[in-house]
């Protein structure tokens, strides 16, 4: 009879509506708890959704991290609440870099000329137009010597890369408009991206056959995003372009008047974060040192983030400028290869307001894996102290932020 009882009691669980399911979700404050919820049962697991409903568990910021030594399958996500790493199997990633993160999709780069979108939580995929149709490329040749692309520089002179150069560096960052998972047409949602050796601009619809560039004279963009239905991309020297999304026709830009903030002297990298009430550019600096390798007989260029500079974009009628924010209040900024973004963390336990989480995305200096992903901290904007997040010298490829939508 005991037995009995508790196979009943069992099947009274697993009958649970939806709806009291619902409570039980709500009251979640990690998604692993939400992961561990759908796997109680098969019937649990298929009336609840892949990614959680709740916006206060499906804004929950994961860092992706390298493989462990060892186990190219199982991608390590690094919790931000808990403090703990988690595995997944992710075989998908596997000799994978990652240049972009938006709506919990990760911008995939392979050794070929395949440019893929990849959901780690639902594990779905969708193809972007192949390398091969940026505007810059002339002609890609594969064969078992090592893939071979044919571009054309802004002067006309054609020069060609080897693979593992395009997969490094050719792409720097790729953001989307919205999510695909909420998307009715394909055609709704536009991609951009930062490529080539001058890191201009180009742009696609999904669904579309091929990148299309922005035109503009200058060059070496270091950020990009989408905010209130326009397109807002940043230069080295914090020159801002603005595209108008809903105008027909080939984008077109033009600059934002504000004359840039005064930059600090020496390494610095800029970015834009849309937030309900403005634009804002981080300006990230760096203390950068020169170790000398004896044994290898070579240079090792050491950097490290040193602080942060926040400026927000002030509209007084047709006059723009802008000016220095001291505090985020209660938000936090999430940067790095990730598209910028500001959350509001009161509901996540120990993920503290006015900071700033940022990943290593100085893309330069990991050539060769010899240096670089390490650059992961925290900067608290209250008092200007830095916690470390990662705990070794070379982390390759550079860890991510994701956040499940």
């Amino acid at each position: 009879m005991g037995g009995q009882n508790q196979n009943q009691g069992q099947g009274d669980w697993v009958e649970l509506l939806p709806d009291l399911l619902d409570v039980i979700v709500k009251s979640l404050d990690s998604y692993c708890d939400y992961v561990r919820l759908r796997a109680v049962c098969k019937r649990w697991n298929l009336v609840l959704p892949k990614c959680p409903k709740s916006k206060k568990l499906s804004q929950l910021p994961w860092l992706v991290l390298p493989f462990d030594d060892g186990n190219d399958t199982l991608r390590p996500l690094y919790n931000l609440i808990e403090k703990k790493v988690y595995h997944l199997e992710l075989p998908e990633t596997r000799n994978k870099l990652f240049r972009g993160s938006c709506f919990g999709w990760l911008v995939m780069v392979e050794r070929g000329p395949t440019l893929q979108l990849f959901n780690p939580f639902t594990r779905a995929k969708i193809d972007l137009p192949p390398i091969t149709t940026f505007p810059d490329i002339r002609a890609y040749q594969a064969d078992r010597r090592g893939d071979e692309y044919t571009l054309v520089s802004r002067n006309g002179v054609t020069y060609t890369h080897g693979k593992f150069d395009i997969l490094k560096f050719y792409i720097t960052k790729v953001v989307l408009s919205s999510s695909p998972a909420l998307s009715v047409h394909d055609n709704d949602i536009m991609a951009v991206s930062i490529y080539g050796e001058f890191r201009t601009l180009a742009y696609c619809r999904l669904g579309d056959d091929g990148w299309t560039a922005i035109p503009t004279r200058c060059i070496c963009f270091e950020d990009v995003i989408f905010h209130e239905g326009k397109i807002y991309a940043v230069t080295c020297t914090g020159k801002v372009l603005v595209c108008d999304m809903s105008m027909s026709g080939p984008l077109k830009g033009v600059w934002i008047r504000a004359e840039p903030p005064k930059i600090r002297v020496g390494s610095h990298y800029k970015y834009l974060v849309g937030t309900s009430s403005g634009l804002l550019m981080v300006e990230r600096c760096f203390d950068v040192n020169v170790k000398y390798l004896h044994r290898h007989r070579m240079k090792q260029y050491c950097y490290k983030t040193s602080g942060f500079n926040i400026y927000k974009l002030q509209s007084r009628g047709k006059k723009q400028r802008w000016s220095k924010v001291n505090s985020l209040g209660d938000y936090v900024l999430l940067l790095g290869l990730n598209f910028s973004s500001c959350i509001l963390p009161h509901n996540f336990p120990d993920c503290k307001p006015n900071r700033i989480y940022y990943t290593d995305d100085e893309l330069d200096t990991q050539y060769a894996e010899v240096i670089g992903g390490y650059d992961i901290g925290v900067f608290n904007l209250e008092d200007g102290s830095i916690e470390r997040l990662a705990g070794r010298d070379i982390l390759y490829p550079p860890p991510i932020w994701v956040v499940p939508e």
